[in-house]
């Protein structure tokens, strides 16, 4: 006999027995089971009215991996790089809200981390060179607010939305 999981937002919604002889499930019903802890959690009720007030979706909490980097020019979104901007992975669209509580901090997403990277890197701005090699790297607890209407390429709603960050 083989099991198998469906896997739904990184919990195990339910398993399933096949038979291996056939490949047909067997009649057994299927039990839910919880493997392993979740990477992605959605909070809703504790920021319902905060997503309301900011225009957001929804808010996903996540471990990343996050650095500092102190390059000048222009982002990916289009807008000259500054504090209050981070580069996060290309599933984390512009202009979302990343908030990480250890720091007590708000970057808006404005620019893309390096493919190599995947989906685990946020780097965060920083004026000085010398600011990002003490901030170094750390895997930090991530609250990404998405928001509600996705930000192209240049927008000046992007800058407004940095300003209103600082």
């Amino acid at each position: 006999m083989l099991s198998t999981a469906f896997w739904a937002r990184g919990l195990c919604a339910a398993t399933l027995a096949f038979s291996v002889s056939t490949g047909l499930p067997t009649n057994a019903t299927p039990t839910p089971t919880d493997v392993r802890k979740p990477l992605m959690a959605i909070r809703s009720s504790a920021t319902q009215s905060m997503n309301a007030a900011t225009g957001s979706r929804e808010t996903l909490v996540r471990i990343y991996r996050v650095t500092a980097y102190c390059d000048r020019g222009t982002t990916a979104a289009g807008v000259p790089s500054g504090v209050g901007q981070c580069a996060a992975p290309a599933d984390i669209p512009f202009g979302s809200e990343i908030y990480i509580p250890e720091l007590d901090r708000t970057f808006i997403v404005t620019d893309r981390t390096a493919q190599r990277f995947r989906h685990n890197t946020v780097d965060l701005f920083m004026p000085a060179e010398d600011q990002c090699l003490k901030f170094g790297r750390n895997y930090l607890e991530c609250e990404i607010r998405l928001p509600e209407n996705p930000v192209r390429y240049g927008s000046p709603r992007l800058l407004a939305q940095i300003a209103s960050v600082l």
